[in-house]
């Protein structure tokens, strides 16, 4: 017989989850340390990355034989940074910052 979550199980970790997320939105960073998403640019940037979360995942808590398991997918944060190619600087709006030499409006 496999266990199932409860209820408050579930909130309590969805209010984990949550809490963790937004403190990896703090780090100025395009790789926030220990996060589940960040972005590698091949151009320098000029100011630090804002990282924000629209909408927080609903979290689904799953058994894993004696432990649990939260299947993903993860949120898709978005970042607000300026990015620089050569003499040009613009402003980039998403988490594809300034790929392939190109900049988003």
């Amino acid at each position: 017989m496999q266990t199932q979550p409860t209820e408050e199980f579930v909130r309590v970790v969805q209010e984990r989850v949550e809490e963790f997320l937004e403190e990896c939105t703090t780090q100025r960073v395009l790789l926030p340390t220990a996060c589940p998403f960040g972005f590698e640019v091949d151009h320098r940037i000029t100011t630090e990355p804002e990282w924000s979360i629209a909408r927080h995942p609903s979290v689904e808590v799953a058994p894993d034989g004696a432990h649990w398991q939260i299947p993903r997918p993860m949120p898709s944060p978005t970042s607000t940074s300026t990015c620089s190619r050569s003499s040009t600087a613009r402003s980039c709006r998403s988490a594809r910052m300034c790929p392939s030499g190109s900049t988003a409006p």
